[in-house]
């Protein structure tokens, strides 16, 4: 992959994203689907969608690669992009043809012991454009960037990380 441009803070993540989304013209109603790791990805998911909630598409977040276990995300008035618990009446949100997966960092991480050829059979099944969001340069570092193809790179730096106290 090769570095288009570069930018600086959350907004340098989200625009970008936001922009890639707007330029694809996928149909209303087309899935966005988020794979990450729950508790640490989720966050940076919901600012993700955030950024693109003006746009008419379906967002969904799936924990690890674990479909049956997918929820929507919703835009929640004076909060943002907030997931849609599971009930009764609404078990799971299906994943029935994402036109764009979205594959975070946090899966390449050798805590998740999940290998990348898990994850490219889940995202296979689908005709769509492949993002990778990670800090760090995880999704390279650990090879997935490459394996799964992906189309667009967003990779963030948190370097330094400042601590101050009184």
């Amino acid at each position: 992959m090769q570095e288009t441009e570069k930018f600086d803070g959350i907004t340098g993540m989200l625009r970008p994203f936001k922009k890639y989304l707007e330029d694809l013209n996928l149909p209303a109603g087309s899935q966005v689907v988020f794979y990450g790791c729950s508790g640490t990805c989720l966050p940076i998911v919901e600012l993700l969608a955030y950024a693109a909630r003006s746009l008419p598409y379906s967002f969904i977040f799936v924990p690890y690669l674990s479909e049956d276990k997918a929820v929507s995300l919703k835009l929640v008035e004076n909060i943002g992009m907030q997931t849609v618990p599971r009930n009764e009446s609404a078990p799971v949100a299906p994943v029935l043809d994402a036109k764009v997966v979205v594959v975070m960092g946090g899966l390449s991480m050798k805590s998740s012991n999940i290998p990348v050829s898990d994850a490219l059979k889940v995202i296979s099944k689908y005709d769509c454009k492949r993002v990778g969001v990670c800090f760090m340069g995880f999704l390279e570092k650990e090879g997935w960037a490459e394996a799964l193809d992906l189309d667009m790179l967003i990779d963030a730096t948190i370097d330094p990380v400042r601590v101050l106290k009184k």
